[in-house]
């Protein structure tokens, strides 16, 4: 936005993100709310992805030079720090908004002006590699509307995962985020900013679905598989240092079981649901092949 402060800044740090970033982009420019800036962040892509963000022609579209390689949580925090919104929503390079989503999220983080909301956040629909829904409407199965810290700690813990969701789901406070360490760890690099966030202020659910999260072999979390339950089970040690009175051994103890469980289902269920993936594909271009 040319001489124009937005009020919602979309962060999309990219890296060799070429099959997917102008959906990705596409998608949020179709939003029904307007005044945004979409911030992308590259870290030294190796392949069209840069191109692809300059052929795309938009004024609100921020292209961050490439510094030297990072890490991931360090390319996210450059994000946040270049973004000039009041409000700042992080998304992968593969993933895709509905046109209603910032509208939405926006309405139900401004609805209680004087007890502030750190973020809102929605339910997603889980694509693959091929854009096909594998899970619809995931998300939170709780009725309640806010949300806080202890209210979801021990659930954190106990699922041995992230029941709030991909950084996709939420739209933050900037006032918030800047209170927090910034984004750190690698697989537990959400849960760690949502709890975080949490503790500063409550959070608001919309209940809504709002954008699709792609997995695959391709996406961050596969490429993380390995890391998964280590990660998360450090995560719940510090979670016990510091909620000491809300979090006991037994909550642990399933924490962990559930970590190495999850990640050995995940890595299965991704592989699985590629191939079916491709299969697919090859059953409806030999069909199309025998239609000529």
């Amino acid at each position: 936005m040319m001489g124009n402060t937005p009020i919602v800044s979309i962060c999309i740090p990219t890296y060799n993100g070429e099959r997917t970033i102008e959906s990705c982009i596409r998608s949020v420019l179709r939003q029904t709310f307007h005044e945004i800036e979409i911030v992308v962040s590259d870290d030294q892509s190796l392949d069209n992805t840069l191109r692809i963000v300059d052929s795309i022609l938009d004024q609100r579209i921020r292209i961050l030079p490439p510094e030297l390689r990072s890490s991931v949580s360090a390319n996210w925090n450059r994000a946040v720090r270049e973004c000039r919104g009041e409000f700042i929503k992080m998304m992968g390079q593969d993933d895709l908004l509905f046109p209603e989503c910032i509208a939405e999220e926006m309405r139900a983080i401004q609805s209680s002006p004087s007890h502030p909301y750190s973020f809102s956040f929605s339910r997603r629909n889980v694509i693959n590699e091929k854009d096909q829904i594998i899970i619809r409407d995931y998300g939170m199965d709780t009725k309640s509307q806010t949300l806080s810290a202890e209210q979801i700690v021990k659930r954190v813990i106990r699922s041995g995962t992230n029941p709030i969701g991909e950084p996709v789901v939420g739209l933050v406070r900037r006032e918030a985020i800047l209170q927090t360490s910034g984004y750190t760890g690698s697989y537990t690099i959400d849960i760690r900013m949502w709890m975080e966030l949490l503790s500063i202020a409550p959070a608001i659910f919309t209940h809504k679905t709002l954008m699709s999260f792609r997995v695959g072999k391709g996406s961050w979390s596969y490429l993380l598989r390995s890391l998964q339950a280590k990660d998360v089970i450090v995560f719940h040690l510090e979670l016990k240092d510091t909620y000491p009175d809300l979090v006991t051994g037994r909550d642990l103890v399933m924490g962990r079981v559930s970590a190495n469980l999850k990640q050995f289902v995940r890595i299965k269920v991704i592989r699985f649901l590629s191939v079916k993936a491709n299969l697919f594909l090859v059953l409806r271009r030999k069909l199309q092949f025998h239609c000529k």
